[in-house]
């Protein structure tokens, strides 16, 4: 018999994308440290006084990875925003070096690091785009929410949605007195035959994050097309 029945909205693990870069951001500092000393055959009991013969740019473009890392396995906004900053630093850094050391070999290292920041982006776009990119910098979200105004029928009370998914959604107000797992009743314009049940599971100076209960297919049916229509309005 459970004891304690506590409905929470489900937050998935960090998705697979994000975890594959930041694990071999964690260690790109290594590999390279490493690679630039087999390529200037240098004792391998003597790398780690590479970092002491670079320069200061250098070092920065060499050990950020970490610091990028760290901040984009704990889903904060700044954590993309830093591996945007590194990917330039680093693809003018390789320009710099083809400059002045013009050659086949830096012409194919700053080829493959194009190549490589192009693919994460192009990778990661869906997995970052919930906790960096919406109005919330809320941590991995197992469905991505639409920022779209949808009028409800929320406890007998007209509300509109900030944002809306088959999850859940979030209302800005301050006239609920609700407190975190509280139960409601809401309808949409047009299905008040349909029926939907909530949960609060975010409160904070603005609003009140909600999570869908018990959801029936017919329920998501009318939240695709709610969602669907909105967007299209928008658009």
């Amino acid at each position: 018999m459970k004891l304690f029945s506590i409905e929470r909205r489900k937050r998935i693990k960090i998705p697979l994308s994000i975890m594959i870069l930041s694990l071999f951001l964690f260690v790109l500092p290594l590999v390279n440290i490493f690679y630039m000393g087999f390529s200037n055959s240098i004792f391998i009991k003597e790398f780690y006084k590479i970092p002491s013969r670079l320069s200061l740019l250098t070092n920065i473009v060499l050990f950020v990875p970490i610091l990028v890392a760290t901040m984009l396995i704990r889903g904060k906004k700044i954590g993309w925003y830093l591996f945007l900053i590194y990917s330039i630093l680093l693809i003018f850094q390789n320009i710099y070096s083809l400059v002045f050391v013009p050659g086949l070999l830096n012409s194919g290292v700053l080829f493959r690091t194009v190549i490589w920041i192009s693919l994460v982006i192009y990778f990661c776009k869906k997995d970052i785009s919930a906790p960096y990119f919406k109005m919330y910098p809320r941590g991995w979200r197992g469905e991505l929410r639409h920022p779209v105004s949808v009028g409800m029928n929320l406890n007998n009370k007209q509300m509109v949605t900030k944002d809306l998914s088959t999850t859940g959604f979030y209302v800005e107000s301050n006239e609920f007195y609700l407190g975190l797992n509280e139960k409601v009743a809401l309808t949409f314009p047009f299905h008040n035959e349909v029926q939907f049940t909530a949960g609060v599971v975010r409160i904070d100076t603005a609003g009140v994050g909600f999570a869908f209960r018990n959801l029936t297919k017919e329920n998501r049916e009318v939240l695709n097309e709610i969602i669907k229509k909105s967007k299209l309005r928008v658009e």
